[in-house]
């Protein structure tokens, strides 16, 4: 058994003391739901971009609706 599965066993073993479960499962989090990785800066500046050019009076407007005539 790896150390991780040994801490969601006793998170959710039901006769362990609440303490140690709590204890465990802050200890598991970080293996089980990990952090959104960091942007580099060019990601970051085209996240900044797209969020104050997306919207407003001078956004850019939609592309024409295509009909189609038989």
């Amino acid at each position: 058994m790896n150390p991780l599965e040994y801490m969601l066993h006793v998170m959710n073993n039901r006769k362990a003391e609440p303490e140690r479960r709590d204890r465990m499962a802050v200890a598991a989090a970080p293996y089980v739901h990990g952090k959104k990785g960091e942007q580099g800066k060019k990601a970051a500046k085209d996240d900044a971009a797209a969020a104050v050019g997306g919207a407003g009076r001078f956004s850019s407007a939609p592309p024409p609706r295509r009909n189609n005539v038989n």
